[in-house]
C-alpha cells in the first residue's frame, strides 16, 4: 500500500491499488493530461508494482554508527530519561514468515512504533489523510538520520522538511510530545548535544 500509494500520489503514476490519477475536480489540466495507462487502465502493472515492493523489502537498514562512543552512550540514557522512546520505540522482531524466510525472526531497531501521534496544531497541515487528522503524523524511524547531511545533502526533517536540525525537530514537537519537548529544553546545553549525538548514531 505504502509504494502503490507514493507511485499514485509522489509521482502520479497509477497503479491496480489507485487507478486514478491525483486530481482534484478542480484540475481541469491534470485531469486531461496524457497517461501512459496500459490496456487495464494503469501505466504500473501489478508485476512492476511487486518488483519494487519486493526491493524496498529487502532493503538492508543503515548500520549504526558510534554507539559506543562515551557522548552516544551519556545521549543514549538521555533519550530514555526525557521520555523520547516512548514514540520513538527501539527494537521490534520481525515476525516469522514462511514466504520470507530470510526476514523471519529478526531483531530490528528502527526507533519508532510505527503509530500516528498528535503533534498538536504548529505541525498541522489541516489535511486528514484517511483516518489521521491534520496534526496527526506517524513516528519516523530514526535509523541511519544521522547519515541524512551525507545521502541527501541536508537535514529536512519532518514531514515538510521545515527542520534543518534534529535540535529543531525535537523543539518542533507539541501536543502528545510536549512534555517530552520539554524535557529536552530542560537539559542543559551539553546534555542535549549528547542526545543528539546518541540520534545521529543509531
Amino acid at each position: 500500500m505504502t509504494v502503490a500509494g507514493a507511485f499514485a500520489n509522489d509521482l502520479g503514476i497509477s497503479n491496480p491499488l489507485f487507478k486514478s490519477q491525483p486530481c482534484t475536480s478542480a484540475q481541469e489540466s491534470c485531469l486531461s493530461a496524457a497517461t501512459g495507462n496500459n490496456k487495464n487502465g494503469v501505466e504500473l502493472n501489478q508485476a512492476q508494482l511487486n518488483l519494487v515492493v519486493d526491493f524496498n523489502r529487502n532493503l538492508a537498514p543503515l548500520k549504526a554508527r558510534d554507539l559506543d562512543s562515551k557522548n552516544a552512550i551519556e545521549g543514549r540514557e538521555l533519550f530514555y530519561k526525557t521520555g523520547c522512546n516512548q514514540c520513538h520505540n527501539p527494537s521490534f522482531k520481525t515476525q516469522k514468515s514462511e514466504r520470507l524466510p530470510h526476514l523471519s525472526n529478526q531483531t530490528i531497531w528502527p526507533y519508532s512504533d510505527f503509530l500516528l501521534h498528535d503533534l498538536g496544531s504548529k505541525l498541522s497541515d489541516n489535511r486528514p489523510d484517511f483516518k489521521a487528522s491534520g496534526s496527526e503524523w506517524r513516528t519516523p524511524p530514526l535509523w541511519g538520520i544521522g547519515l541524512r547531511d551525507k545521502v541527501n545533502g541536508s537535514q529536512a526533517l519532518l514531514h515538510d522538511g521545515r527542520a534543518s536540525t534534529i535540535e529543531e525537530a525535537i523543539l518542533w514537537h507539541g501536543g502528545e510530545a510536549k512534555s517530552i519537548k520539554n524535557s529536552f529544553i530542560e537539559l542543559d546545553k551539553n546534555d542535549r548535544e549528547k542526545l543528539i549525538v546518541f540520534v545521529k548514531s543509531i
